[in-house]
């Protein structure tokens, strides 16, 4: 499932990122790639943004790169 379909609460590790160098550099610059354990913690309704808990750290993504990145449940 994508981090964006994963319900507020819900634990995963990430196991993909689908998109470009661009998107991964981006990502990894945030301290988010594959293997990496997440939190979502927060999400507006259809566009907004999501917010996740990365450690000790929340980071806000936008809806579509919400969609690119793949959760594995935790």
């Amino acid at each position: 499932m994508t981090l964006k379909e994963m319900k507020i609460g819900d634990r995963g590790t990430i196991r993909m990122i689908a998109g470009g160098k661009g998107v991964h550099n981006k990502l990894e610059s945030m301290g988010l790639r594959e293997g990496v354990s997440i939190v979502k913690k927060s999400a507006v309704m259809n566009s907004g943004p999501v917010i996740i808990e990365v450690g000790t750290t929340q980071i806000a993504l936008g809806c579509e790169i919400a969609g690119k990145i793949f959760v594995q449940s935790a």
